[in-house]
């Protein structure tokens, strides 16, 4: 069989999601400055900021339609490209919206991952796999996603402020094979669902999420489900950086 890959010896790269949250209609500026940069995947889908009882959280994102964008970057790319959305959706202002980077673990097989980081030629052998999520150095933020029953995403942003949060953004979302778990665990659980995203400071992760779970757990009529990303990059959080850890 003909090797049209070349040699396996090349390195592999890496790629992270680069996730941007604006007003509603900006998410077609976030893609095109991404695809003047060379990247090819991009996806836009609607939400709604939240900030619990009505105040502004500090990405301003109360209850309005915002733009959620993910796009798929080259690891070592990603900060770069953050800067530029930065400073062309003037997201130094404050309440303009936010952009953040979260690293990739792996990717199904060496075509798609150039596929996805826009690389038409080069090594497929060699991008098999992203070679890893490979965080390194010290990560300021992560990025909590909380998936829970329609109608209790408030539940969870109210909670998460409670433990020091500053709001989140919503979009909605089905689930599927929810009869099956309800088979399994003897719960009631509707395919209807709402995903609410918080970015927090490290180190209330752990606080943040077990206020999350008290609230909306799945022993709660939310039966919500909670997950960490770690998140490389930020930009569009000053108001929230200059608060205290």
């Amino acid at each position: 069989m003909d090797n049209v890959c070349g040699n396996m010896a090349a390195p592999m790269k890496r790629v992270a999601l680069v996730f941007s949250i604006v007003d509603r209609g900006r998410g077609d500026d976030v893609c095109r400055l991404l695809r003047e940069n060379g990247v090819t995947f991009n996806l836009i889908s609607v939400g709604y900021g939240a900030s619990g009882l009505g105040l502004v959280d500090y990405l301003g994102l109360t209850d309005f339609e915002r733009d959620i964008t993910l796009s798929v970057v080259q690891a070592d790319r990603a900060r770069g490209l953050l800067q530029k959305l930065l400073y062309k959706l003037d997201l130094d202002e404050p309440y303009n919206g936010i952009a953040f980077a979260v690293p990739i673990s792996g990717v199904s097989g060496g075509l798609a991952l150039r596929y996805i980081s826009g690389n038409a030629t080069g090594n497929c052998d060699a991008q098999l796999s992203s070679g890893g999520a490979a965080v390194t150095g010290e990560q300021e933020f992560s990025l909590i996603l909380t998936v829970v029953n329609r109608g209790f995403a408030d539940v969870v942003i109210e909670a998460a402020k409670e433990a020091g949060a500053r709001g989140g953004t919503v979009y909605y979302a089905r689930g599927t094979g929810v009869h099956e778990v309800e088979k399994f665990f003897a719960i009631s659980i509707q395919p209807e669902k709402e995903v609410v995203m918080t970015l927090v400071k490290k180190a209330h992760v752990q606080t943040i999420m077990r206020e999350i779970v008290r609230a909306a757990g799945l022993k709660t009529e939310g039966r919500g489900l909670a997950f960490a990303l770690p998140v490389t990059d930020v930009v569009g959080v000053s108001v929230f950086q200059d608060e205290d850890a």
